[in-house]
């Protein structure tokens, strides 16, 4: 009798296992139990920290089943009239100030849709403010006004995700009195939802942080689902990334190379390392001709361009000069360097009326036009964003038409340019070995790796961050040096023949 209840107890627990799926786990740095009581359709809602571990857009989300299969699902914003919404709050802000200004920048994370912005701000006086988000390496002003007094001040913003991790707020009070600054910020976000149809009753399991392409999508939307939360957040082991042998460096002559140092990372760590300025300078346009290398090999890598733009240089005190032609100033701006993927550029001059025509040009070509319209709202200054198009040389120049208005006193310049980021797997490396950024071949074709197979999907992987310790560019040999060689052998050669004679002659 013993016996038999041993078997059965052996038995209940195995087929316990069969419908767990414990083995999910692996393959993932985060997990959430969730249980269903019954087959149909469920939402879950997810959390702050949920958010911030998952790739954008839930690239690397997956919803599976008690027996372990995948289901398919779909990840949308919970409507305002179901649930309270997500709140992050936190205090103070990194701000860079100024005399009468500061630009504060507020974590947010990517691709959430964003209801409503509180912020505390510490000034007095009329504060004038400007919100920005970014897309597609811009930014895109989001509201503006004046407040009247610091304080508390809440902002209404829309239902559109917010594609960057960070908000850009503006802040400009009076002169003299010193730059406004955020004490704290609210930020109230929709809720993001998963909703599937549950096959069966059981323990089910929502896994993020790993690899592999997700389920299909749910199209349907149904009038009746069971609102369910899910447990808490579990660390899991995500997949090992491949770092087997990698492709050989064919004899590809490159004129720039940078030692890339990442003192975290261990091999088979995931790195992301940015790419500088002078990178751009260096590679082609298409940057094809950019390679990681250690040991004589390739290391593949994944190329992404985040949605947030990065500051490429300008100065906020120019005073523009004359022009060569007639009605017309202009100020040139200095790049940090030529061959930068430019995006944007902003324009700002003090709180009066403004209607000007503006040219920016690239050398002598013109790169972009607009015309700049501005009524002032005090303290708030003029603002002008214009849009710029592909790869710029170091020295750009804005023509403004003045007409028979004066120059203007003052103008500011901000110019701003597409980021890169290098996803790649840390190499095993030997005693002394370095890794490599490699630049600057003209003939080499954009290279073609499996890892960017994964795509999207990599942005939710633990990972390290990699930095240029080192950049410096492969000297350039001198006018003279391509003579050495063919020199060398002629004074051989000449040797050789009048020691052949000699010996010829003595014989």
């Amino acid at each position: 009798m013993l016996r038999v209840n041993i078997v059965r107890l052996l038995l209940v627990l195995a087929g316990l296992c069969l419908v767990s799926p414990l083995h999910a786990l692996d393959g993932f740095a985060w997990t959430r139990d969730l249980d269903v009581p019954a087959a149909g359709w469920v939402r879950v809602p997810l959390d702050i920290a949920a958010l911030r571990h998952m790739a954008p857009g839930g690239a690397d989300l997956h919803v599976f089943a008690p027996g372990g299969e995948s289901i398919p699902f779909r990840l949308s914003a919970a409507p305002p009239e179901s649930s309270p919404g997500l709140t992050i709050a936190t205090q103070g802000a990194p701000c860079r100030l100024a005399s009468s200004s500061s630009i504060c920048t507020l974590d947010f994370p990517a691709g959430q849709e964003l209801r409503r912005l509180t912020v505390e701000i510490e000034g007095t006086g009329p504060i004038g403010f400007r919100l920005l988000s970014p897309v597609e390496s811009r930014w895109e002003l989001l509201a503006q006004g004046v407040w009247q007094e610091g304080g508390l001040h809440e902002l209404t913003v829309g239902t559109e995700p917010v594609a960057g991790s960070a908000l850009r707020l503006e802040l400009h009070g009076i002169q003299g009195q010193g730059g406004p600054r955020v004490a704290s910020y609210v930020l109230d976000l929709a809720v993001p939802i998963v909703l599937f149809q549950a096959q069966r009753p059981g323990r089910h399991l929502l896994a993020y942080g790993g690899l592999g392409e997700g389920p299909a999508t749910v199209r349907r939307d149904p009038a009746q689902a069971l609102w369910l939360e899910p447990g808490p957040e579990q660390a899991g082991t995500p997949p090992p990334l491949p770092i087997g042998p990698a492709a050989p460096l064919d004899s590809v002559r490159f004129s720039d190379t940078w030692e890339v140092s990442a003192p975290d990372a261990e091999p088979g760590d995931l790195v992301r390392l940015e790419l500088s300025a002078v990178v751009y300078g260096a590679a082609r346009e298409d940057l094809g001709d950019l390679r990681l290398s250690a040991g004589g090999r390739q290391i593949p890598f994944f190329r992404w361009s985040p949605p947030d733009p990065a500051y490429a240089g300008g100065d906020l005190g120019l005073q523009p000069g004359a022009s060569d032609r007639p009605g017309e100033s202009r100020a040139v701006v200095s790049l940090p360097s030529e061959g930068l993927p430019l995006t944007q550029i902003h324009l700002s001059a003090p709180a009066t009326p403004l209607r000007r025509p503006v040219t920016v040009l690239y050398a002598q070509e013109t790169a972009a036009r607009s015309t700049w319209e501005c009524v002032p709202e005090p303290p708030l200054p003029c603002r002008a964003r214009v849009d710029l198009p592909g790869t710029a040389p170091r020295l750009l120049t804005v023509r403004l038409r003045d007409g028979d208005n004066p120059r203007l006193p003052a103008l500011g310049v901000s110019v701003w340019r597409r980021r890169d980021v290098l996803l790649f797997v840390w190499p095993e490396l030997e005693e002394d070995g370095t890794v490599r950024l490699l630049a600057g071949a003209e003939s080499l074709e954009a290279p073609r790796y499996d890892l960017a197979s994964l795509g999207p999907a990599l942005l939710g992987y633990p990972w390290q961050t990699a930095e240029l310790r080192r950049a410096g560019a492969v000297p350039e040999k001198p006018w003279w040096g391509r003579w050495v060689m063919p020199l060398g052998v002629t004074i051989v050669a000449a040797w050789l023949v009048w020691l052949l004679r000699r010996i010829l002659s003595e014989a």
